[in-house]
Order: structure tokens, then C-alpha cells, then sequence
């Protein structure tokens, strides 16, 4: 909730996606008035490249970094948790919601996947952030040149990168 906290402070309307339930649930309560207003719309499933249902791992000790891929373990941590969310795709969202100015992808060892999707679209966000990976996460599926490939693709030719962890003061 906190890059939804600076965006609704900033007046955007904004459209979150979340599958940990526990977070939906502290995110509804917390954005309660925002929701009520119409300025932000929680959507409790996970991103797949299919709707339905999928195992969706959650970190007991770090439940931010819930994840769709199993593989994806950035605390190297055994203490994780298995449960089944809904899904939804990237596509399907956009034509609801229609395209976002900017869109932040942060889905923990998945975010190719909405890459791959925004293929299948004719408009694209004018701005997109996305991870691309961390030292715990080499070997294990992420690949910062597919990312980087996959924006180029997308008709995104100009990048920005920033070690996020020196702007852990920013708020």
C-alpha cells in the first residue's frame, strides 16, 4: 500500500492489483475513503497470462513479496505459505480500466508476464516501471535483459535505472 498511498496523494486515480488477501483486506480498511470516492479500486486477484485459478506463495516473514512463481524466494526464507487466487490478465484489466499514464509492475519474479500482455494491446502506458531483479534471484528465472528486451519491443527506447534500495528514505 505504500505506492498507492503516494500515488492517491498525489490526486491519481489508481487501479491496484493484489492477490495476498490479508493485504486486500488491510488495503480496503486503510483506503476505505478513496475507495468510496472512486479514486482507487483494489482488484484481489493475481496477473497470469490466463484467468482462473492459480498457487500463489506468500512469505510469512516478508508478505510483500508474494508471488505466483515458485522458484521466486528473495529471503531465501522456508517459511512460506501455499494458497489458491483467482487470476486475471494484464489485457483484460486495460480494457476495463482502460490504459494507465503509468503503470508500476512489481509482481515478484512474474513481471514478464505483463510485458508479454501489453503485446496484445494497442495503446501502452506512457511510463512503466518494473524490477528487474535482485541479487538472491539470479539463476532462478528472471532476466533483466529479457525485461529490458521485452520494453524495446514494446516501443519503449529510452530507461531509467535505479537502485531502489537507495531510496528507501523517500516517501
Amino acid at each position: 500500500g505504500r505506492d498507492t498511498e503516494f500515488y492517491l496523494r498525489k490526486g491519481y486515480t489508481v487501479v491496484s492489483v493484489e492477490a495476498n488477501p490479508q493485504l486486500v483486506e488491510k488495503g480496503r480498511e486503510k483506503f476505505k475513503s478513496e475507495i468510496e470516492k472512486g479514486q482507487l479500486t483494489i482488484i484481489d486477484k493475481a496477473i497470469s497470462d490466463s484467468a482462473g485459478t492459480i498457487d500463489f506463495f506468500i512469505f510469512e516473514n516478508k508478505d510483500d513479496w508474494g508471488t505466483i512463481s515458485p522458484e521466486w524466494n528473495r529471503s531465501l526464507d522456508s517459511k512460506v505459505k501455499t494458497i489458491k487466487v483467482e487470476t486475471v490478465t494484464l489485457s483484460s484489466l486495460m480494457q476495463q480500466y482502460g490504459t494507465p499514464y503509468y503503470m508500476k509492475i512489481d509482481i515478484e519474479g512474474a513481471d514478464v508476464i505483463c510485458l508479454q500482455s501489453l503485446l496484445e494491446t494497442k495503446e501502452r502506458p506512457t511510463y512503466i516501471s518494473v524490477e528487474l531483479l535482485t541479487p538472491n534471484n539470479l539463476g532462478k528465472g528472471v532476466n533483466a535483459l529479457d525485461i529490458l528486451c521485452h520494453l524495446r519491443v514494446l516501443g519503449y527506447n529510452k530507461f531509467l535505472v535505479s537502485d531502489q534500495s537507495k531510496n528507501a528514505h523517500i516517501t
